[in-house]
């Protein structure tokens, strides 16, 4: 399709929106800037869909229709049954209707990508340049700091401070002086959404013996040894988790698939590699990471709650926690996690149907649970699955099982579908199977269901199921 002068401007306009929108999305005091761009490309996106804003193009409806099912439950048990129904209908405002657009958007833009004759390539080329230069700058940053500071740079998500750092510019201080680690995870969420779009491409130029991404073949090994750096220098042991799980996921579906055409032999050894890899990640994670000493002497100690309250009090430093048999303390954040799961599966079996929907449902429930006043506002599970149970039940939770689900099956499916066919690109349905699949592993160990997790998985998911959908380009509208 020819476009227009409006019309290229605005496609422009939203390309460069979204590059800008991948790094910042992260970044926890960038969030006026994230919304800003979350609403300057909805308008764009408005503009260049037209009359055809509400048409899905041939984009299967099921996962759709699950949402809808889902909101809908949200909604009525909000209302009918919930604790705080005007302060559950503003965070229903910010942290679900808010994701839905980023889904409704990012559906809108894999189409119009394609409408406009401008490739599924390309497209994801700017979604993984733009993920990529936070965790290449962070790399940088880090390197400056560990010079700068004679020691080793672990755990510290740089990137995630800029704002900080520029503060700190602006007040004439240190510009390391107000650094802290308390934005790892967000860092290692988006570290670990790159690592299944570069798996994708790696597995794609496997199969497919060509390109998805517009990478080279050394620019993509940048970029993985970019995304393996990151990961180790922030020692998130979720990160870890989740990407020695994308490798091996990746590697499974290479060997079976690959297992009919080779010997036994070259099947064993490139297994046995495979292994020699996952085992090296797990030790480098071992060593830059001293929580995972303590970790399964913790796990019976926090399970007992009633011997020992503190994980009520997280925030006192980890004093009061039980000890360990030779007298240290208690692995503080494995403590903290299973005991708060516990607790919250209490809650849960207690209101199955939820208490309505808010992202700190969990806080509520365990300071009236034991009567803390408030002490605790902004308490969370550090379970996603956890917290967004608690809030809307366990039907709410089936429902979104139901719709993850959805979304692996077609990816997966498409990927079998062109597998072995030299013109079609399976990459896009293996990064929809790695995104949804990680997204789902992380939601029991962190809380995913706000803020910048859910609105980028809504977002990323629905590009990537609509370009696997729609594997050859749509006419014109």
């Amino acid at each position: 399709m020819k476009l227009h002068k409006i019309s290229r401007y605005a496609f422009v306009g939203t390309l460069a929106a979204i590059f800008l929108l991948c790094f910042v999305w992260p970044i926890p005091r960038a969030i006026g800037l994230r919304n800003s761009l979350i609403g300057i490309i909805s308008v764009l996106v408005f503009v260049l869909s037209g009359k055809q804003i509400c048409s899905l193009n041939g984009v299967p409806k099921k996962p759709l229709l699950i949402l809808l099912a889902l909101t809908s439950w949200i909604i009525m048990s909000m209302l009918a049954w919930g604790d705080r129904p005007g302060l559950s209908f503003r965070e229903f405002l910010g942290h679900w209707a808010l994701p839905l657009l980023c889904g409704f958007v990012g559906l809108r833009i894999a189409i119009i990508a394609k409408t406009y004759s401008w490739t599924q390539e390309r497209l994801a080329t700017l979604i993984a340049t733009g993920l990529l230069f936070g965790i290449v700058l962070n790399n940088v940053l880090l390197l400056f700091y560990g010079v700068y500071s004679g020691t080793m740079p672990f755990r510290y998500a740089l990137t995630m401070q800029l704002p900080d750092m520029f503060d700190a510019i602006k007040n004439g201080q240190n510009i390391l002086s107000n650094l802290n680690n308390a934005t790892l995870q967000a860092l290692s969420y988006t570290n670990n959404m790159l690592a299944a779009v570069l798996v994708a491409e790696v597995v794609q130029r496997i199969f497919v013996k060509r390109r998805y991404l517009v990478f080279s073949n050394i620019f993509l090994f940048f970029s993985i040894v970019m995304v393996l750096v990151c990961n180790y220098f922030l020692a998130v042991r979720n990160g870890s988790v989740g990407l020695i799980g994308l490798i091996l996921f990746s590697s499974a579906f290479v060997l079976i698939t690959l297992s009919k055409s080779l010997s036994k032999k070259t099947l064993i050894s490139l297994g046995l590699g495979v292994c020699v890899v996952i085992v090296c990640l797990g030790a480098l994670s071992y060593r830059s990471d001293p929580r995972w000493q303590g970790v399964i002497e913790t796990l019976p100690l926090a399970w007992d709650q009633k011997t020992n309250g503190a994980w009520r009090n997280p925030d006192n430093n980890f004093d009061g926690f039980p000890k360990l048999k030779d007298g240290r303390e208690s692995e503080g954040s494995t403590y903290v996690r299973v005991a708060f799961i516990k607790e919250g599966l209490l809650l849960i079996m207690d209101r199955p149907f939820g208490s309505g929907f808010h992202r700190n449902a969990f806080s509520y429930g365990v300071d009236e649970k034991y009567q803390m006043n408030g002490s605790k506002p902004g308490l969370h599970a550090h379970s996603g699955v956890i917290d967004f149970t608690v809030a809307n039940g366990i039907p709410g939770l089936l429902m979104w099982f139901y719709f993850v689900w959805t979304l692996f099956v077609f990816g997966w499916r498409s990927v079998r579908a062109k597998e072995g066919g030299n013109s079609s690109n399976i990459a896009p349905g293996l990064m929809l199977v790695f995104l949804v699949s990680g997204f789902a592993m992380r939601a029991f160990v962190d809380s995913v269901f706000q803020g910048y997790e859910i609105q980028q998985f809504m977002f990323f998911a629905a590009i990537f199921y609509t370009l696997s959908s729609c594997p050859q380009p749509l006419a014109d509208t």
